[in-house]
């Protein structure tokens, strides 16, 4: 029998990586000392505890390495897969951050904080009338919308119903989490009386709206639009809503981003 410091010792790794790993039940140890709670490990258990210091080495996720030892190692090509096309995104990522550095210093630009004003853009009000949406409440990852979308419109074809206008996100919380929102994926459609699907709506009042002609663009849209209400006397009673419209321009998305609001006392 191995105690959690020598097991430690031979993983290379420290004793709260292996309570935590106790704790997530990817590595139990084989007995708890019921006086002092200490733990002990079989030599056996060894093998095990190098395969998942070594596929943690190998970029996968806690989460992923239980999956894979629980199912067996049946399934870890489909694992792997998904892992690594996480890690070529990040590896895009990473290297867009790379190339805007060396611009800076091959350019010496000089960063000022005028230079991240914020972009003007139109602001107005609208009264909405009330829109008719087959739509899913969700907690996802922002970047997953488009799944979402894909099966609504799977189930509004099936149903033989018409499509009004581009996708809607409805957000929930004021704390905004873009890898857990709080999001209704809404699809305007044309109401009918009878349908198997069910018909939701988003109700009408007036909004304060802009438009933002890509996702980057987002941020100083919403900062345009609450700058606006805290100036004109409006309040805002809600959370925003996102449409998203393709512009067939440049084949990207334009966003139309709304608050509702009410006026407030002058």
């Amino acid at each position: 029998m191995y105690s959690i410091g020598q097991l430690a010792l031979i993983l290379k790794v420290s004793t709260r990586t292996l309570r935590h790993y106790d704790d997530i039940d990817l590595l139990k140890p084989y007995n708890v000392n019921e006086e002092n709670g200490y733990r002990y490990y079989t030599k056996e258990q060894i093998s095990l505890a190098k395969n998942i210091i070594k596929l943690k080495e190998y970029g996968l996720t806690l989460e992923e390495i239980k999956e894979i030892i629980v199912n067996g190692y049946e399934n870890n090509n489909e694992i792997i897969k998904k892992r690594l096309n996480i890690i070529e995104g990040e590896i895009t990522r990473l290297s867009a951050m790379k190339d805007n550095l060396c611009k800076v210093l091959k350019e010496n630009i000089i960063i000022k904080n005028k230079e991240f004003n914020c972009k003007k853009y139109e602001v107005q009000t609208v009264e909405l009338d009330i829109i008719n949406v087959i739509s899913k409440r969700c907690t996802i990852n922002i970047k997953d919308v488009g799944n979402i979308v894909g099966s609504l419109y799977e189930d509004i074809n099936k149903n033989g119903l018409r499509i009004k206008n581009g996708h809607i996100v409805k957000y929930f919380e004021n704390e905004y989490d873009p890898e857990n929102a709080d999001v209704e994926v809404c699809i305007p459609v044309e109401s009918r009386k009878e349908g198997k699907l069910k018909i939701n709506t988003i109700q009408k009042g007036l909004y304060v709206t802009a438009t933002a002609n890509s996702i980057s663009e987002k941020g100083d849209v919403y900062e345009n639009i609450i700058n606006w209400v805290q100036l004109n006397h409006y309040e805002i009673n809600g959370n925003p809503l996102e449409q998203y419209n393709v512009n067939y321009e440049n084949g990207l998305f334009k966003i139309d981003i709304y608050y509702p609001i009410t006026e407030t006392v002058k």
